[in-house]
C-alpha cells in the first residue's frame, strides 16, 4: 500500500512538472512581456518621483530667494507720492490792510455807488503810490485799462489759477507774456477805480480758479 501511494505521488509530481514546463513553453512570450511592463512601470515611477523632488526643491529655492531678496521693488511701490506744491500767495501790498472782504453769499455797501452789491474780491488799503507786488510766480496774461476799474493786470499762475490787480498805475515796462516772480513790482496803488474811489487809494484784488472768482484768502492763508 505504501509503495502504491509513493508511485501515485511520484506520477503526480512528474505530471505537474511537465504541466508547468508546458505552460512556460506555451506562454513564455506573454510572461516576458508582462515582466518588461512591470520593470518599465517601476522605472517610470522612480523617474517621476525624482523629478518631483527636484522641482519641489527648485520651487523652495525660488520661494526662499524671493523672501530674502532686498525689498527694493516693494520699497518703490511703498514710496509715498510726492506731495503737490502748496501755492502760497504773499500780500500784494506790503503791510497792506484788508478793509473790504470777499462776499460770496452776501452783499456789502459801496460808498461810491451808494448801493449794496456783491464784492468778488478784497480791497487792500495802503499809502498812495505804495508798490503792488505779484503774489506768486506767473506770466502776465492781460494788461487792460478802462474807466471803471482803472488799469487791470491779470497774471496766469498755471493750472487755471489767475490773480487780478485793479485800480493801479501799472509799471510802463510790463508786457503781456512777461514772466514774473513772486514779489515783482506790478505798479502802484491809486484811485483810478472809479466805482470805488471814495474808499481812497487801494488795490482791488481778485483770484480766479477754473473760471470762477474765489475768496483770495484761500491762497493768502495757505
Amino acid at each position: 500500500f505504501n509503495i502504491q501511494r509513493f508511485l501515485i505521488h511520484k506520477k503526480r509530481r512528474i505530471f505537474m512538472k511537465k504541466s508547468v514546463q508546458t505552460f512556460f513553453k506555451q506562454n513564455a512570450f506573454y510572461l516576458i512581456l508582462a515582466f518588461v511592463i512591470c520593470v518599465g512601470t517601476v522605472i517610470g515611477a522612480l523617474v517621476i518621483t525624482n523629478s518631483n523632488k527636484k522641482s519641489t526643491g527648485v520651487f523652495n529655492e525660488v520661494e526662499n530667494s524671493s523672501s530674502t531678496t532686498p525689498a527694493s521693488s516693494s520699497s518703490k511701490k511703498d514710496d509715498p507720492t510726492p506731495a503737490p506744491t502748496v501755492i502760497k500767495f504773499i500780500m500784494p501790498v506790503a503791510n497792506g490792510e484788508i478793509f473790504n472782504a470777499f462776499t460770496e453769499n452776501s452783499v456789502t455797501y459801496n460808498k461810491t455807488l451808494g448801493i449794496y452789491t456783491g464784492h468778488m474780491g478784497i480791497d487792500i488799503k495802503g499809502e498812495e503810490n505804495a508798490n503792488v507786488l505779484c503774489c506768486y510766480d506767473g506770466k502776465i496774461e492781460k494788461i487792460e485799462t478802462n474807466y471803471l476799474y482803472g488799469t487791470v493786470i491779470t497774471v496766469n499762475h498755471g493750472s487755471n489759477l489767475y490773480s487780478v490787480y485793479s485800480s493801479l498805475e501799472a509799471d510802463d515796462t510790463l508786457t503781456v507774456g512777461q514772466q514774473l516772480k513772486q514779489g515783482d513790482i506790478l505798479g502802484k496803488i491809486s484811485t483810478t477805480n472809479k466805482q470805488e474811489y471814495k474808499d481812497g487809494a487801494h488795490l482791488h484784488f481778485e483770484v480766479l480758479e477754473n473760471g470762477a472768482k474765489i475768496n483770495p484768502d484761500k491762497y493768502l492763508n495757505a
